[in-house]
């Protein structure tokens, strides 16, 4: 086995964010940093290294049942995960940033990542592309801009704000996509923290670029909601070493989603009904709407109380309708919808457990 393969995870443990034929797209935390490293075919007169990587024999799928051709495209992604691992591994010295605790990198190049994020879990963004005869890094700009969110200008005045040096990841993997679970540091001459306790971290990357007014939504509507222990705490933002926006940073809620939920007392039902109510009423009278209302964004946390989160707007089929999202009635709609879906949770026998 070669040097890089060795230290390079195995391609079944990367995350394929995306997958054609002639686009590469794989996400891997290499030495305690998060990368997306990116391959695109290039035109012009072959051979070139990544469009080697990227080539995978045609799999025929003629005849195939559906788990087989599901089975055989799988496969496929493996093959060129692992080819595209491999050529980046042999141009190590290209593109990899040195850990925290590496011993031989500079005291400036530390610095530069922690400014960026990287020890923190922002992702690093990385491509190699032939250029005349060599094989080299490129800035992947254009492809994140026409794919994935990108950092935004800071439209929110008068909300906190942490630089990405200030926030420490708590868990390597992710919470969902572009989600993280962080800890705001310490400070170094006081040791105070900003905020205190486990905080969710909100990345503009959880969104396709299509999507960033959602994200522009929910900054701006978490910035105005009142303090109310029915709503989710919204904590400030998040920027980066330029003062773009790229992260929103609310309280880590321990709890189960409601529309996890089984089964539920009588008493449960309508507290948790009640409440829901009260903390829409409250964002009404400030002309605030909830928007995607619907139980997979309500929290039942471990104390047994219903905390309403996720304010991107949109709406979901079955809870609210298209003409009815992102308006007041819209809200009560999808609350009727949560009253019901309450009423339709069985009640526990006396001797089973919680719900929790």
């Amino acid at each position: 086995m070669l040097w890089y393969q060795k230290d390079l995870p195995e391609a079944e443990l990367m995350t394929v964010c995306a997958f054609a034929l002639k686009t590469s797209f794989v996400e891997v935390v290499f030495k305690g940093i998060r990368y997306n490293l990116l391959l695109e075919w290039n035109k012009g007169i072959d051979p070139f290294a990544e469009n080697g990587a990227l080539f995978s024999r045609d799999r025929p799928t003629a005849g195939m049942n559906f788990e087989e051709e599901v089975a055989a495209q799988s496969a496929g992604q493996f093959t060129i995960c692992e080819q595209t691992l491999q050529l980046y591994g042999r141009h190590l010295d290209t593109w990899a940033v040195p850990a925290q605790d590496c011993p031989t990198a500079s005291a400036v190049e530390v610095d530069a990542a922690r400014r960026a994020g990287y020890y923190n879990g922002f992702p690093c963004h990385r491509q190699l592309r032939t250029v005349g005869d060599a094989l080299m890094l490129v800035d992947p700009t254009e492809h994140y801009l026409r794919i994935n969110g990108r950092p935004i200008a800071n439209m929110f005045p008068g909300l906190y704000v942490f630089t990405r040096d200030r926030l420490v990841v708590q868990r390597r993997d992710p919470l969902a996509d572009g989600i993280l679970l962080v800890e705001a540091a310490r400070d170094e001459e006081t040791g105070e923290r900003a905020v205190e306790g486990l905080l969710v971290m909100k990345t503009v990357y959880s969104y396709f670029r299509r999507d960033e007014q959602d994200f522009i939504r929910e900054a701006r509507t978490l910035g105005k909601l009142p303090a109310h222990p029915n709503v989710v705490p919204f904590h400030g933002l998040v920027v980066d070493e330029s003062g773009m926006v790229d992260g929103l940073v609310t309280s880590y809620l321990d709890g189960k989603l409601l529309s996890k939920i089984q089964q539920a007392t009588v008493a449960e039902r309508e507290r948790w009904a009640s409440q829901i109510g009260a903390a829409l009423k409250v964002l009404h009278e400030q002309e605030i709407v909830w928007g995607d209302v619907k139980a997979g964004n309500v929290m039942i946390t471990s104390s047994g109380d219903a905390v309403i989160l996720d304010f991107g707007g949109s709406w979901t089929p079955g809870w609210v309708t298209e003409e009815d999202a992102d308006t007041i009635r819209g809200d009560w709609i999808g609350y009727n919808k949560i009253v019901e879906f309450l009423e339709r949770l069985p009640v526990p026998d006396e001797d089973a457990t919680t719900h929790m």
